[in-house]
């Protein structure tokens, strides 16, 4: 973000309950997902109100709901064993999509240190290591 001063801490997510999940690799267990999203949440606030500093546009809040829309999703595929479940499959897997895009969008937004832009990439790559781990695809 141009211009702006952000301490480093702060965008990575470092002294909270969360730290070891967001920067952990592979696959969440059942029980991390829901920290781990609340993690996420709270990542991706703090990334709009900085943003929102650079750019005044009202559709940013609506970024977080990528993220809510997949922890539904896997929320719902950790209590779904019938046959909804091949439905539910492809709306996680679109879900996953605009995840990704937001990561990839939170990403874009630094140059520089590499380890900011490598924080958003895994977080979509544990996001997705996850789902094929939910799905049993790989």
């Amino acid at each position: 973000m141009r211009g702006l001063r952000i301490p480093m801490n702060i965008l990575l997510a470092y002294g909270t309950p969360y730290t070891h999940l967001l920067h952990g690799e592979g696959p969440l267990e059942d029980d991390e997902i829901e920290p781990f999203f609340d993690g996420v949440h709270e990542c991706v606030s703090r990334w709009i109100h900085y943003l929102q500093q650079q750019i005044r546009n009202p559709e940013i809040e609506s970024y977080s709901m990528s993220v809510e829309n997949l922890y539904d999703c896997f929320v719902e595929l950790l209590e779904e064993d019938g046959p909804d479940v091949f439905a539910l499959r492809n709306v996680t897997y679109h879900a996953l999509i605009d995840f990704e895009h937001l990561c990839s969008d939170m990403a874009r937004c630094f140059s520089h240190p590499p380890r900011i832009k490598n924080f958003y990439h895994n977080l979509a790559s544990r996001a997705r290591a996850t789902f094929e781990y939910l799905t049993g695809e790989e």
